[in-house]
């Protein structure tokens, strides 16, 4: 009989090779013999791998890349052969906290976790590194936060747990707690308690942008949430109303969200660039852009544009896109998985590395996530 890994081997190698090929510079950060290596060795181990672990070993050979956008999509095939613990993670200032729980672990909802089977997270992330496409930290620090810190089997890739192990975090009070893995049946039908009680106001994602009134009558907010012309209210309408908009009430300063978009076409907002630049030309505008950790790609190119045409100034946190990156993408179908393939056929070079830093760095804290408090607004002095 075959063993699981046997059914769609084949797939490792014709991944390798394929991102080779089309990727604009693979081996950009991994010498090529190096990855020959990595790619051999993952083989020789396949016929042992059931469909989850194949995928986390097609994941390690997309990760040669350092791209955040060359991975391979995680399909409902995988996701439900997974096992899930019954709680979840975010990143604050005080710590990694738990954010929402299911039935029986209630008492653990905002308590921080200082380790995982013994690792901090730095530790986690060390490790992660090579399993997991990212190009910054920040990206696969919100990688493992999104998706893989529930999942039992990211424990058992790292070799910290083995199937079916309970997992045992240690929280900053110095209690040790053992959590079992769930099923994905199991985890999908639990019910949940989360640690958020409100959303803040002032996010409004259901629309790819729109304009909000704040406590500041000077101020103007408008949510960019996706780099796409709506078609409700195409960009070029939405620039000239935003533009008549703050002549008629006499707004200083106009705030540009970007904390929640995650890309598209960066070429869409250059209407509303347009219509701020000319009001600050007639008698000047104060203009801000929020960034963080899923301000990603042309999210990115957008603050760049902003800060050198209308000299905002970039308000948040670190960016989990970097300011060169690859993109433009493309994919494939590995053909025994069937698994979709991702990948970046262009480098855009913007000058620096790494993580777009913001020039006002605004904390992030556990009550005002509970609260639904817009920390970086209140900071910035235009909402109470």
């Amino acid at each position: 009989m075959l063993l699981p890994g046997l059914l769609f081997a084949g797939d490792i190698t014709t991944l390798y090779d394929e991102l080779a090929l089309r990727h604009p510079d693979f081996f950009n950060t991994v010498p090529e013999d190096e990855a020959d290596a990595l790619v051999a060795s993952l083989e020789a181990e396949s016929g042992a791998y059931g469909k989850v672990e194949y995928w986390y070993a097609l994941e390690k050979v997309a990760a040669i890349a350092h791209d955040s956008h060359t991975q391979v999509a995680l399909d409902a095939q995988v996701l439900t052969s997974m096992h899930f613990l019954p709680i979840g993670f975010d990143l604050f200032d005080e710590g990694l906290a738990v954010v929402w729980t299911g039935e029986g672990y209630e008492e653990l909802l905002g308590q921080i976790v200082d380790t995982i089977c013994g690792l901090d997270l730095d530790g986690l992330l060390a490790l992660a590194g090579a399993w997991i496409s990212h190009d910054n930290e920040v990206h696969l620090t919100q990688s493992l936060l999104d998706n893989h810190l529930v999942f039992h089997e990211f424990y058992e890739t790292l070799a910290l747990v083995e199937e079916g192990e309970d997992i045992t975090i240690a929280l900053s009070d110095g209690r040790l707690v053992d959590i079992p893995a769930l099923s994905f049946d199991e985890w999908a039908a639990m019910e949940r308690k989360i640690l958020q009680e409100a959303i803040p106001p002032t996010l409004n994602p259901a629309d790819p942008y729109s304009a909000m009134l704040l406590d500041d009558p000077e101020a103007l907010l408008l949510n960019y949430h996706s780099c796409v012309d709506w078609a409700a209210m195409p960009m070029a309408d939405f620039a000239l109303r935003v533009e008549e908009l703050v002549r008629q009430e006499g707004f200083t300063k106009v705030i540009i969200d970007l904390r929640y978009n995650a890309g598209g076409d960066s070429s869409v907002i250059n209407p509303l660039v347009d219509a701020l630049e000319r009001i600050q030309d007639e008698r000047g505008l104060e203009v801000y852009v929020l960034i963080g950790e899923d301000s990603f790609s042309s999210a990115i190119l957008n603050a760049l544009t902003l800060r050198e045409r209308l000299g905002a100034v970039l308000v948040g946190r670190p960016t989990g896109g970097s300011v060169s990156h690859f993109g433009e993408l493309d994919s494939f179908v590995l053909p025994d998985t069937g698994l979709t393939c991702w990948y970046s056929t262009k480098w855009f070079d913007n000058g620096e590395k790494g993580p777009l830093m913001p020039d006002i760095f605004t904390p992030r804290h556990i009550e005002d996530y509970r609260t639904g408090r817009d920390g970086t607004l209140v900071q910035l002095g235009v909402v109470k």
